[in-house]
């Protein structure tokens, strides 16, 4: 598993008289926000869903970036170049770390199957 940030965030949801909205009941209600404090992304994120997903469609949510907060120097990082939070190595150097592992533990197991995971034969 990669990592691809790490951080907070909090949920400054309120309802018209200002008292905060739990998050699952903002959820409900078709709105919500929140506010990542992260290494990489931070700032204030306002969703809304704008397709309800009656009649068997799926829901519809949109998630903006707040206006005002300020973009982090140096703009979106490269993809290339863009680096997991906790090894800080890039794609390419994660895929060489475990192809040399592979090599010397061998290649890596599937999962097991539900049953097996359940304890089940």
């Amino acid at each position: 598993m990669i990592v691809w940030d790490e951080g907070g965030y909090r949920n400054p949801s309120a309802d018209r008289d200002s008292e905060e909205v739990a998050m699952a009941d903002a959820l409900e209600s078709g709105h919500a926000s929140f506010l990542l404090e992260r290494r990489k992304v931070r700032g204030a994120y306002p969703l809304t869903r704008i397709r309800t997903g009656r009649g068997g469609e799926r829901a519809a949510w949109l998630l903006v970036k707040q206006a005002g907060d300020r973009v982090p120097r140096g703009g979106a990082p490269y993809p290339r170049r863009a680096r997991p939070a906790r090894t800080g190595r890039t794609l390419g150097q994660t895929a060489r770390h475990w192809v040399s592992r592979s090599a010397v533990f061998g290649p890596p197991r599937p999962p097991p199957e539900a049953s097996e995971r359940a304890g089940r034969p």
